[in-house]
């Protein structure tokens, strides 16, 4: 069952990023520029802030969509909350990863739609540590 948790977490957080409405567009250096770390901290914010991520999942259904399958894999409202937390952290990563570049963005999410087995290569060791104990988390709940 943890194996089918985890994958189930995987797949989730490599497709969660599809909605274009939460996806940011800004042109980075090497280090965010103002523009574009408000802009990054403003997609996290809407991320993790209950009221704005309901206000976003309203206007549109693909947002919609995604919520239900996180509550849906998350089965209660504190899994929820951190399935959006990670969420937050993992589009960051992938935003530094590809250092901040709109077009690399869009093509690891493009390419993790797909290919959600790649999430593990664009994401830091510790977000990779949040989602196992995610899954182990909601994997022992669903057990008992």
């Amino acid at each position: 069952m943890r194996l089918n948790c985890r994958s189930s977490l995987v797949g989730f957080f490599a497709l969660f990023f599809a909605p274009t409405s939460i996806v940011v567009h800004c042109s980075f250096a090497d280090e965010l520029d103002e523009f574009s770390n408000q802009a990054l901290l403003e997609t996290q914010h809407i991320l993790v802030d209950q009221k704005s991520r309901q206000n976003a999942i309203a206007q549109s259904a693909a947002s919609h969509q995604a919520d239900s399958q996180v509550r849906s894999i998350a089965g209660n409202p504190q899994n929820v909350q951190q399935m959006y937390q990670i969420s937050s952290d993992v589009f960051g990563d992938i935003v530094k990863k590809s250092q901040g570049n709109p077009a690399q963005v869009e093509e690891t999410v493009d390419d993790l739609k797909s290919n959600p087995q790649n999430l593990y290569q664009n994401i830091s060791e510790n977000s990779r540590l949040k989602i196992k104990e995610l899954s182990e988390k909601i994997s022992n709940e669903r057990q008992r």
